[in-house]
């Protein structure tokens, strides 16, 4: 099968602005992401490229993080100012001199206790480990978009995911302008779009049960520059903060 033409048959389709939405981060595997398109991310951007008019319930972010690190918590303290329900787990340093902090299972009980209250869930990860998840959530009847880059995401978790949504086809979307690109991960402009393909929908798919809970969307700004100048100073090393070596192919 062709796998470009299955992206681009799904980018044709359009979104129901009426559809509740909650948005998971896996913060490890977008670090990932980002280092390899060679870019740092705006997550204001993000979310609103992420929500597409649609109504948001909630976003998570699931990090990693030095207790000892000040840039850590100024990072920390600016996603919970704008926007994101953080979730967090103290890195654990190895032998080897590697560190970890999963939050796999923390995303999957968000996911699965917000499914009576939403329409649609959108993973912000390549992990393969998701696979359960995300045929768990659709069996509840939610519809599920996985948001990654093909070469970081595993080929079991695109193919189950009612839509794809490839990160690197729209980073001109969300990629941070004011901030250099990583040294050592220049890309070609040529392979930047400069715009957005057409809004992304599904085939009809029947719901579970019936949409309950919270009816407000949270409050966004989708501005470049959405924190303060110290904390903003912080937020341009937020990859570095969130570099946990767990990315999950």
């Amino acid at each position: 099968m062709n796998v470009k033409g299955v992206f681009s048959m799904r980018a044709s389709r359009r979104h129901d602005e009426s559809d509740r939405i909650a948005i998971f981060f896996d913060m490890s595997n977008l670090y990932f992401a980002a280092r390899d398109m060679g870019i740092r991310i705006d997550y204001a951007r993000l979310l609103d490229f992420l929500t597409s008019g649609r109504r948001l319930h909630r976003a998570y972010a699931y990090l990693g993080y030095n207790p000892e690190d000040e840039s850590s918590h100024s990072f920390i303290t600016w996603l919970k100012r704008n926007g994101f329900r953080v979730k967090t787990k103290a890195l654990r340093r190895f032998e080897d001199g590697s560190t970890k902090a999963n939050l796999d299972m923390e995303l999957a009980i968000d996911l699965l206790t917000q499914a009576p209250h939403i329409d649609v869930a959108i993973v912000v990860s390549g992990d393969g480990d998701f696979v359960n998840l995300v045929d768990a959530a659709q069996n509840a009847g939610l519809r599920i978009e996985v948001a990654a880059t093909p070469r970081q995401a595993a080929t079991d978790l695109m193919d189950i995911a009612d839509q794809f949504i490839d990160l690197e086809a729209n980073v001109a979307q969300f990629a941070r302008a004011d901030l250099p690109p990583r040294q050592g991960f220049s890309r070609p402009e040529a392979s930047v779009p400069p715009t957005r393909p057409p809004s992304v929908g599904y085939a009809p798919r029947p719901y579970g049960a019936s949409v309950r809970g919270y009816q407000a969307p949270t409050t966004f700004s989708p501005n470049t520059d959405t924190a303060s100048k110290d904390e903003g100073d912080n937020e341009s090393d937020e990859h570095d903060i969130a570099a946990v070596p767990h990315a999950g192919k």
